[in-house]
């Protein structure tokens, strides 16, 4: 964020107080698709270590006089297994849904500015204060809005109008974490 500092941007300076920026928000199927998975991260993890536990422990006790290092493998191959469909289940799932969701893809536009964010969309607008988010991430190239653990606001960085109206919003996501 030195950079952001360095090209002026100072949010005590007056000026900054009025900077508002606007950003044009249309999801894709694999932006959204990435941001769910980003989104249901530590529940997958916990599902995957789970079954990776009860299979090892179910093997292990079902190889009576069997090696135990056989029932290990079996367990590993088997969770691999689980781990792989459920993965794509997963991903088949969120673009069931993308493809379902009327407003997943309608346009939204943000006016972001010190105090929050205003969201417009065809159907009316929400206004939400930075205190408002529980965090804000950023991931690869989407920037994530938790408002609570399993729901977000993406924003792609695509999605913005200059670098300069990024390093501002990053800025401001710095400032309000």
């Amino acid at each position: 964020y030195k950079k952001i500092w360095k090209e002026g941007y100072n949010l005590t300076d007056p000026s900054a107080k009025e900077k508002e920026i606007y950003v044009n928000v249309d999801i894709s199927e694999k932006e959204y698709v990435r941001a769910s998975l980003y989104l249901v991260k530590k529940n997958i993890l916990i599902l995957y270590f789970g079954t990776f536990f009860i299979l090892v422990t179910a093997f292990y006790l079902l190889s009576f006089g069997q090696s135990q290092l056989s029932s290990l493998v079996i367990a590993i191959i088997a969770t691999l297994f689980v781990l792989i469909l459920s993965f794509y289940r997963t991903i088949w799932l969120y673009k069931k849904k993308f493809k379902k969701d009327r407003l997943l893809k309608e346009k939204v536009t943000y006016k972001i500015d010190l105090k929050g964010l205003e969201s417009s969309r065809e159907r009316g607008s929400i206004f939400m204060s930075w205190s408002d988010y529980i965090s804000i991430k950023e991931h690869q190239d989407l920037f994530l809005l938790y408002i609570s653990d399993t729901q977000a606001q993406i924003i792609p960085e695509r999605c913005f109008q200059s670098g300069e109206d990024k390093q501002y919003f990053k800025l401001l996501m710095a400032n309000n974490k």
